[in-house]
């Protein structure tokens, strides 16, 4: 009996330990969704965009825009070191913000970059690149343009920046 008093002692200390490392994360959780909510929402708002909020604790949030020559859609999505080991999309597991749309007439160029270096590609897509940030990363196939940026980005000017260079990738020349 006289050494179950300690073993609970000690159990109830790690336990509420642990309790409250919970609590603090899920409200900084809380708050940084209610700042992004409030940005993304006006960001769609302004460029025409239909939002949808995240689900549960650490569901990602989706803007979806209606181009002329396609469908763009930016959102937020937490990836696991194992999913981000098979994808050209993501150097590490976390949480990364992309923008992403499809080439209308699957024919669209075939490349990657780094943010700063995309200030370098021709046209309205090298112009739209130098707002990137230096962790984003372009990525274009024959069938998609994504721009993937680390972290949850609140931030107007980087969500207009990769909306920018997704809609100069995936626009027709010969329109």
């Amino acid at each position: 009996m006289g050494e179950a008093l300690p073993l609970f002692g000690v159990s109830l200390f790690f336990l509420l330990a642990i309790g409250g490392v919970v609590a603090v994360v899920v409200t900084m959780n809380g708050q940084t969704r209610k700042h992004q909510t409030a940005i993304w929402q006006a960001f769609a708002q302004r460029y025409g965009g239909m939002f949808r909020a995240g689900s549960g604790a650490f569901g990602g949030h989706e803007i979806r825009f209606a181009l002329a020559h396609t469908h763009v859609v930016v959102r937020t999505t937490m990836v696991s070191v194992m999913e981000a080991i098979g994808s050209p999309y993501f150097s590490d597991g976390g949480t990364y913000t992309l923008v992403s749309g499809a080439h209308p007439h699957r024919g669209g160029p075939t490349l990657k970059v780094q943010g700063p270096m995309a200030r370098t590609l021709p046209g309205a897509v090298g112009e739209a690149g130098a707002h990137l940030p230096p962790g984003a990363v372009v990525v274009s196939s024959a069938t998609e343009a994504t721009v993937v940026f680390p972290g949850a980005v609140m931030n107007e000017h980087m969500l207009w920046a990769g909306l920018s260079v997704v809609a100069a990738l995936t626009a027709n020349p010969r329109d």
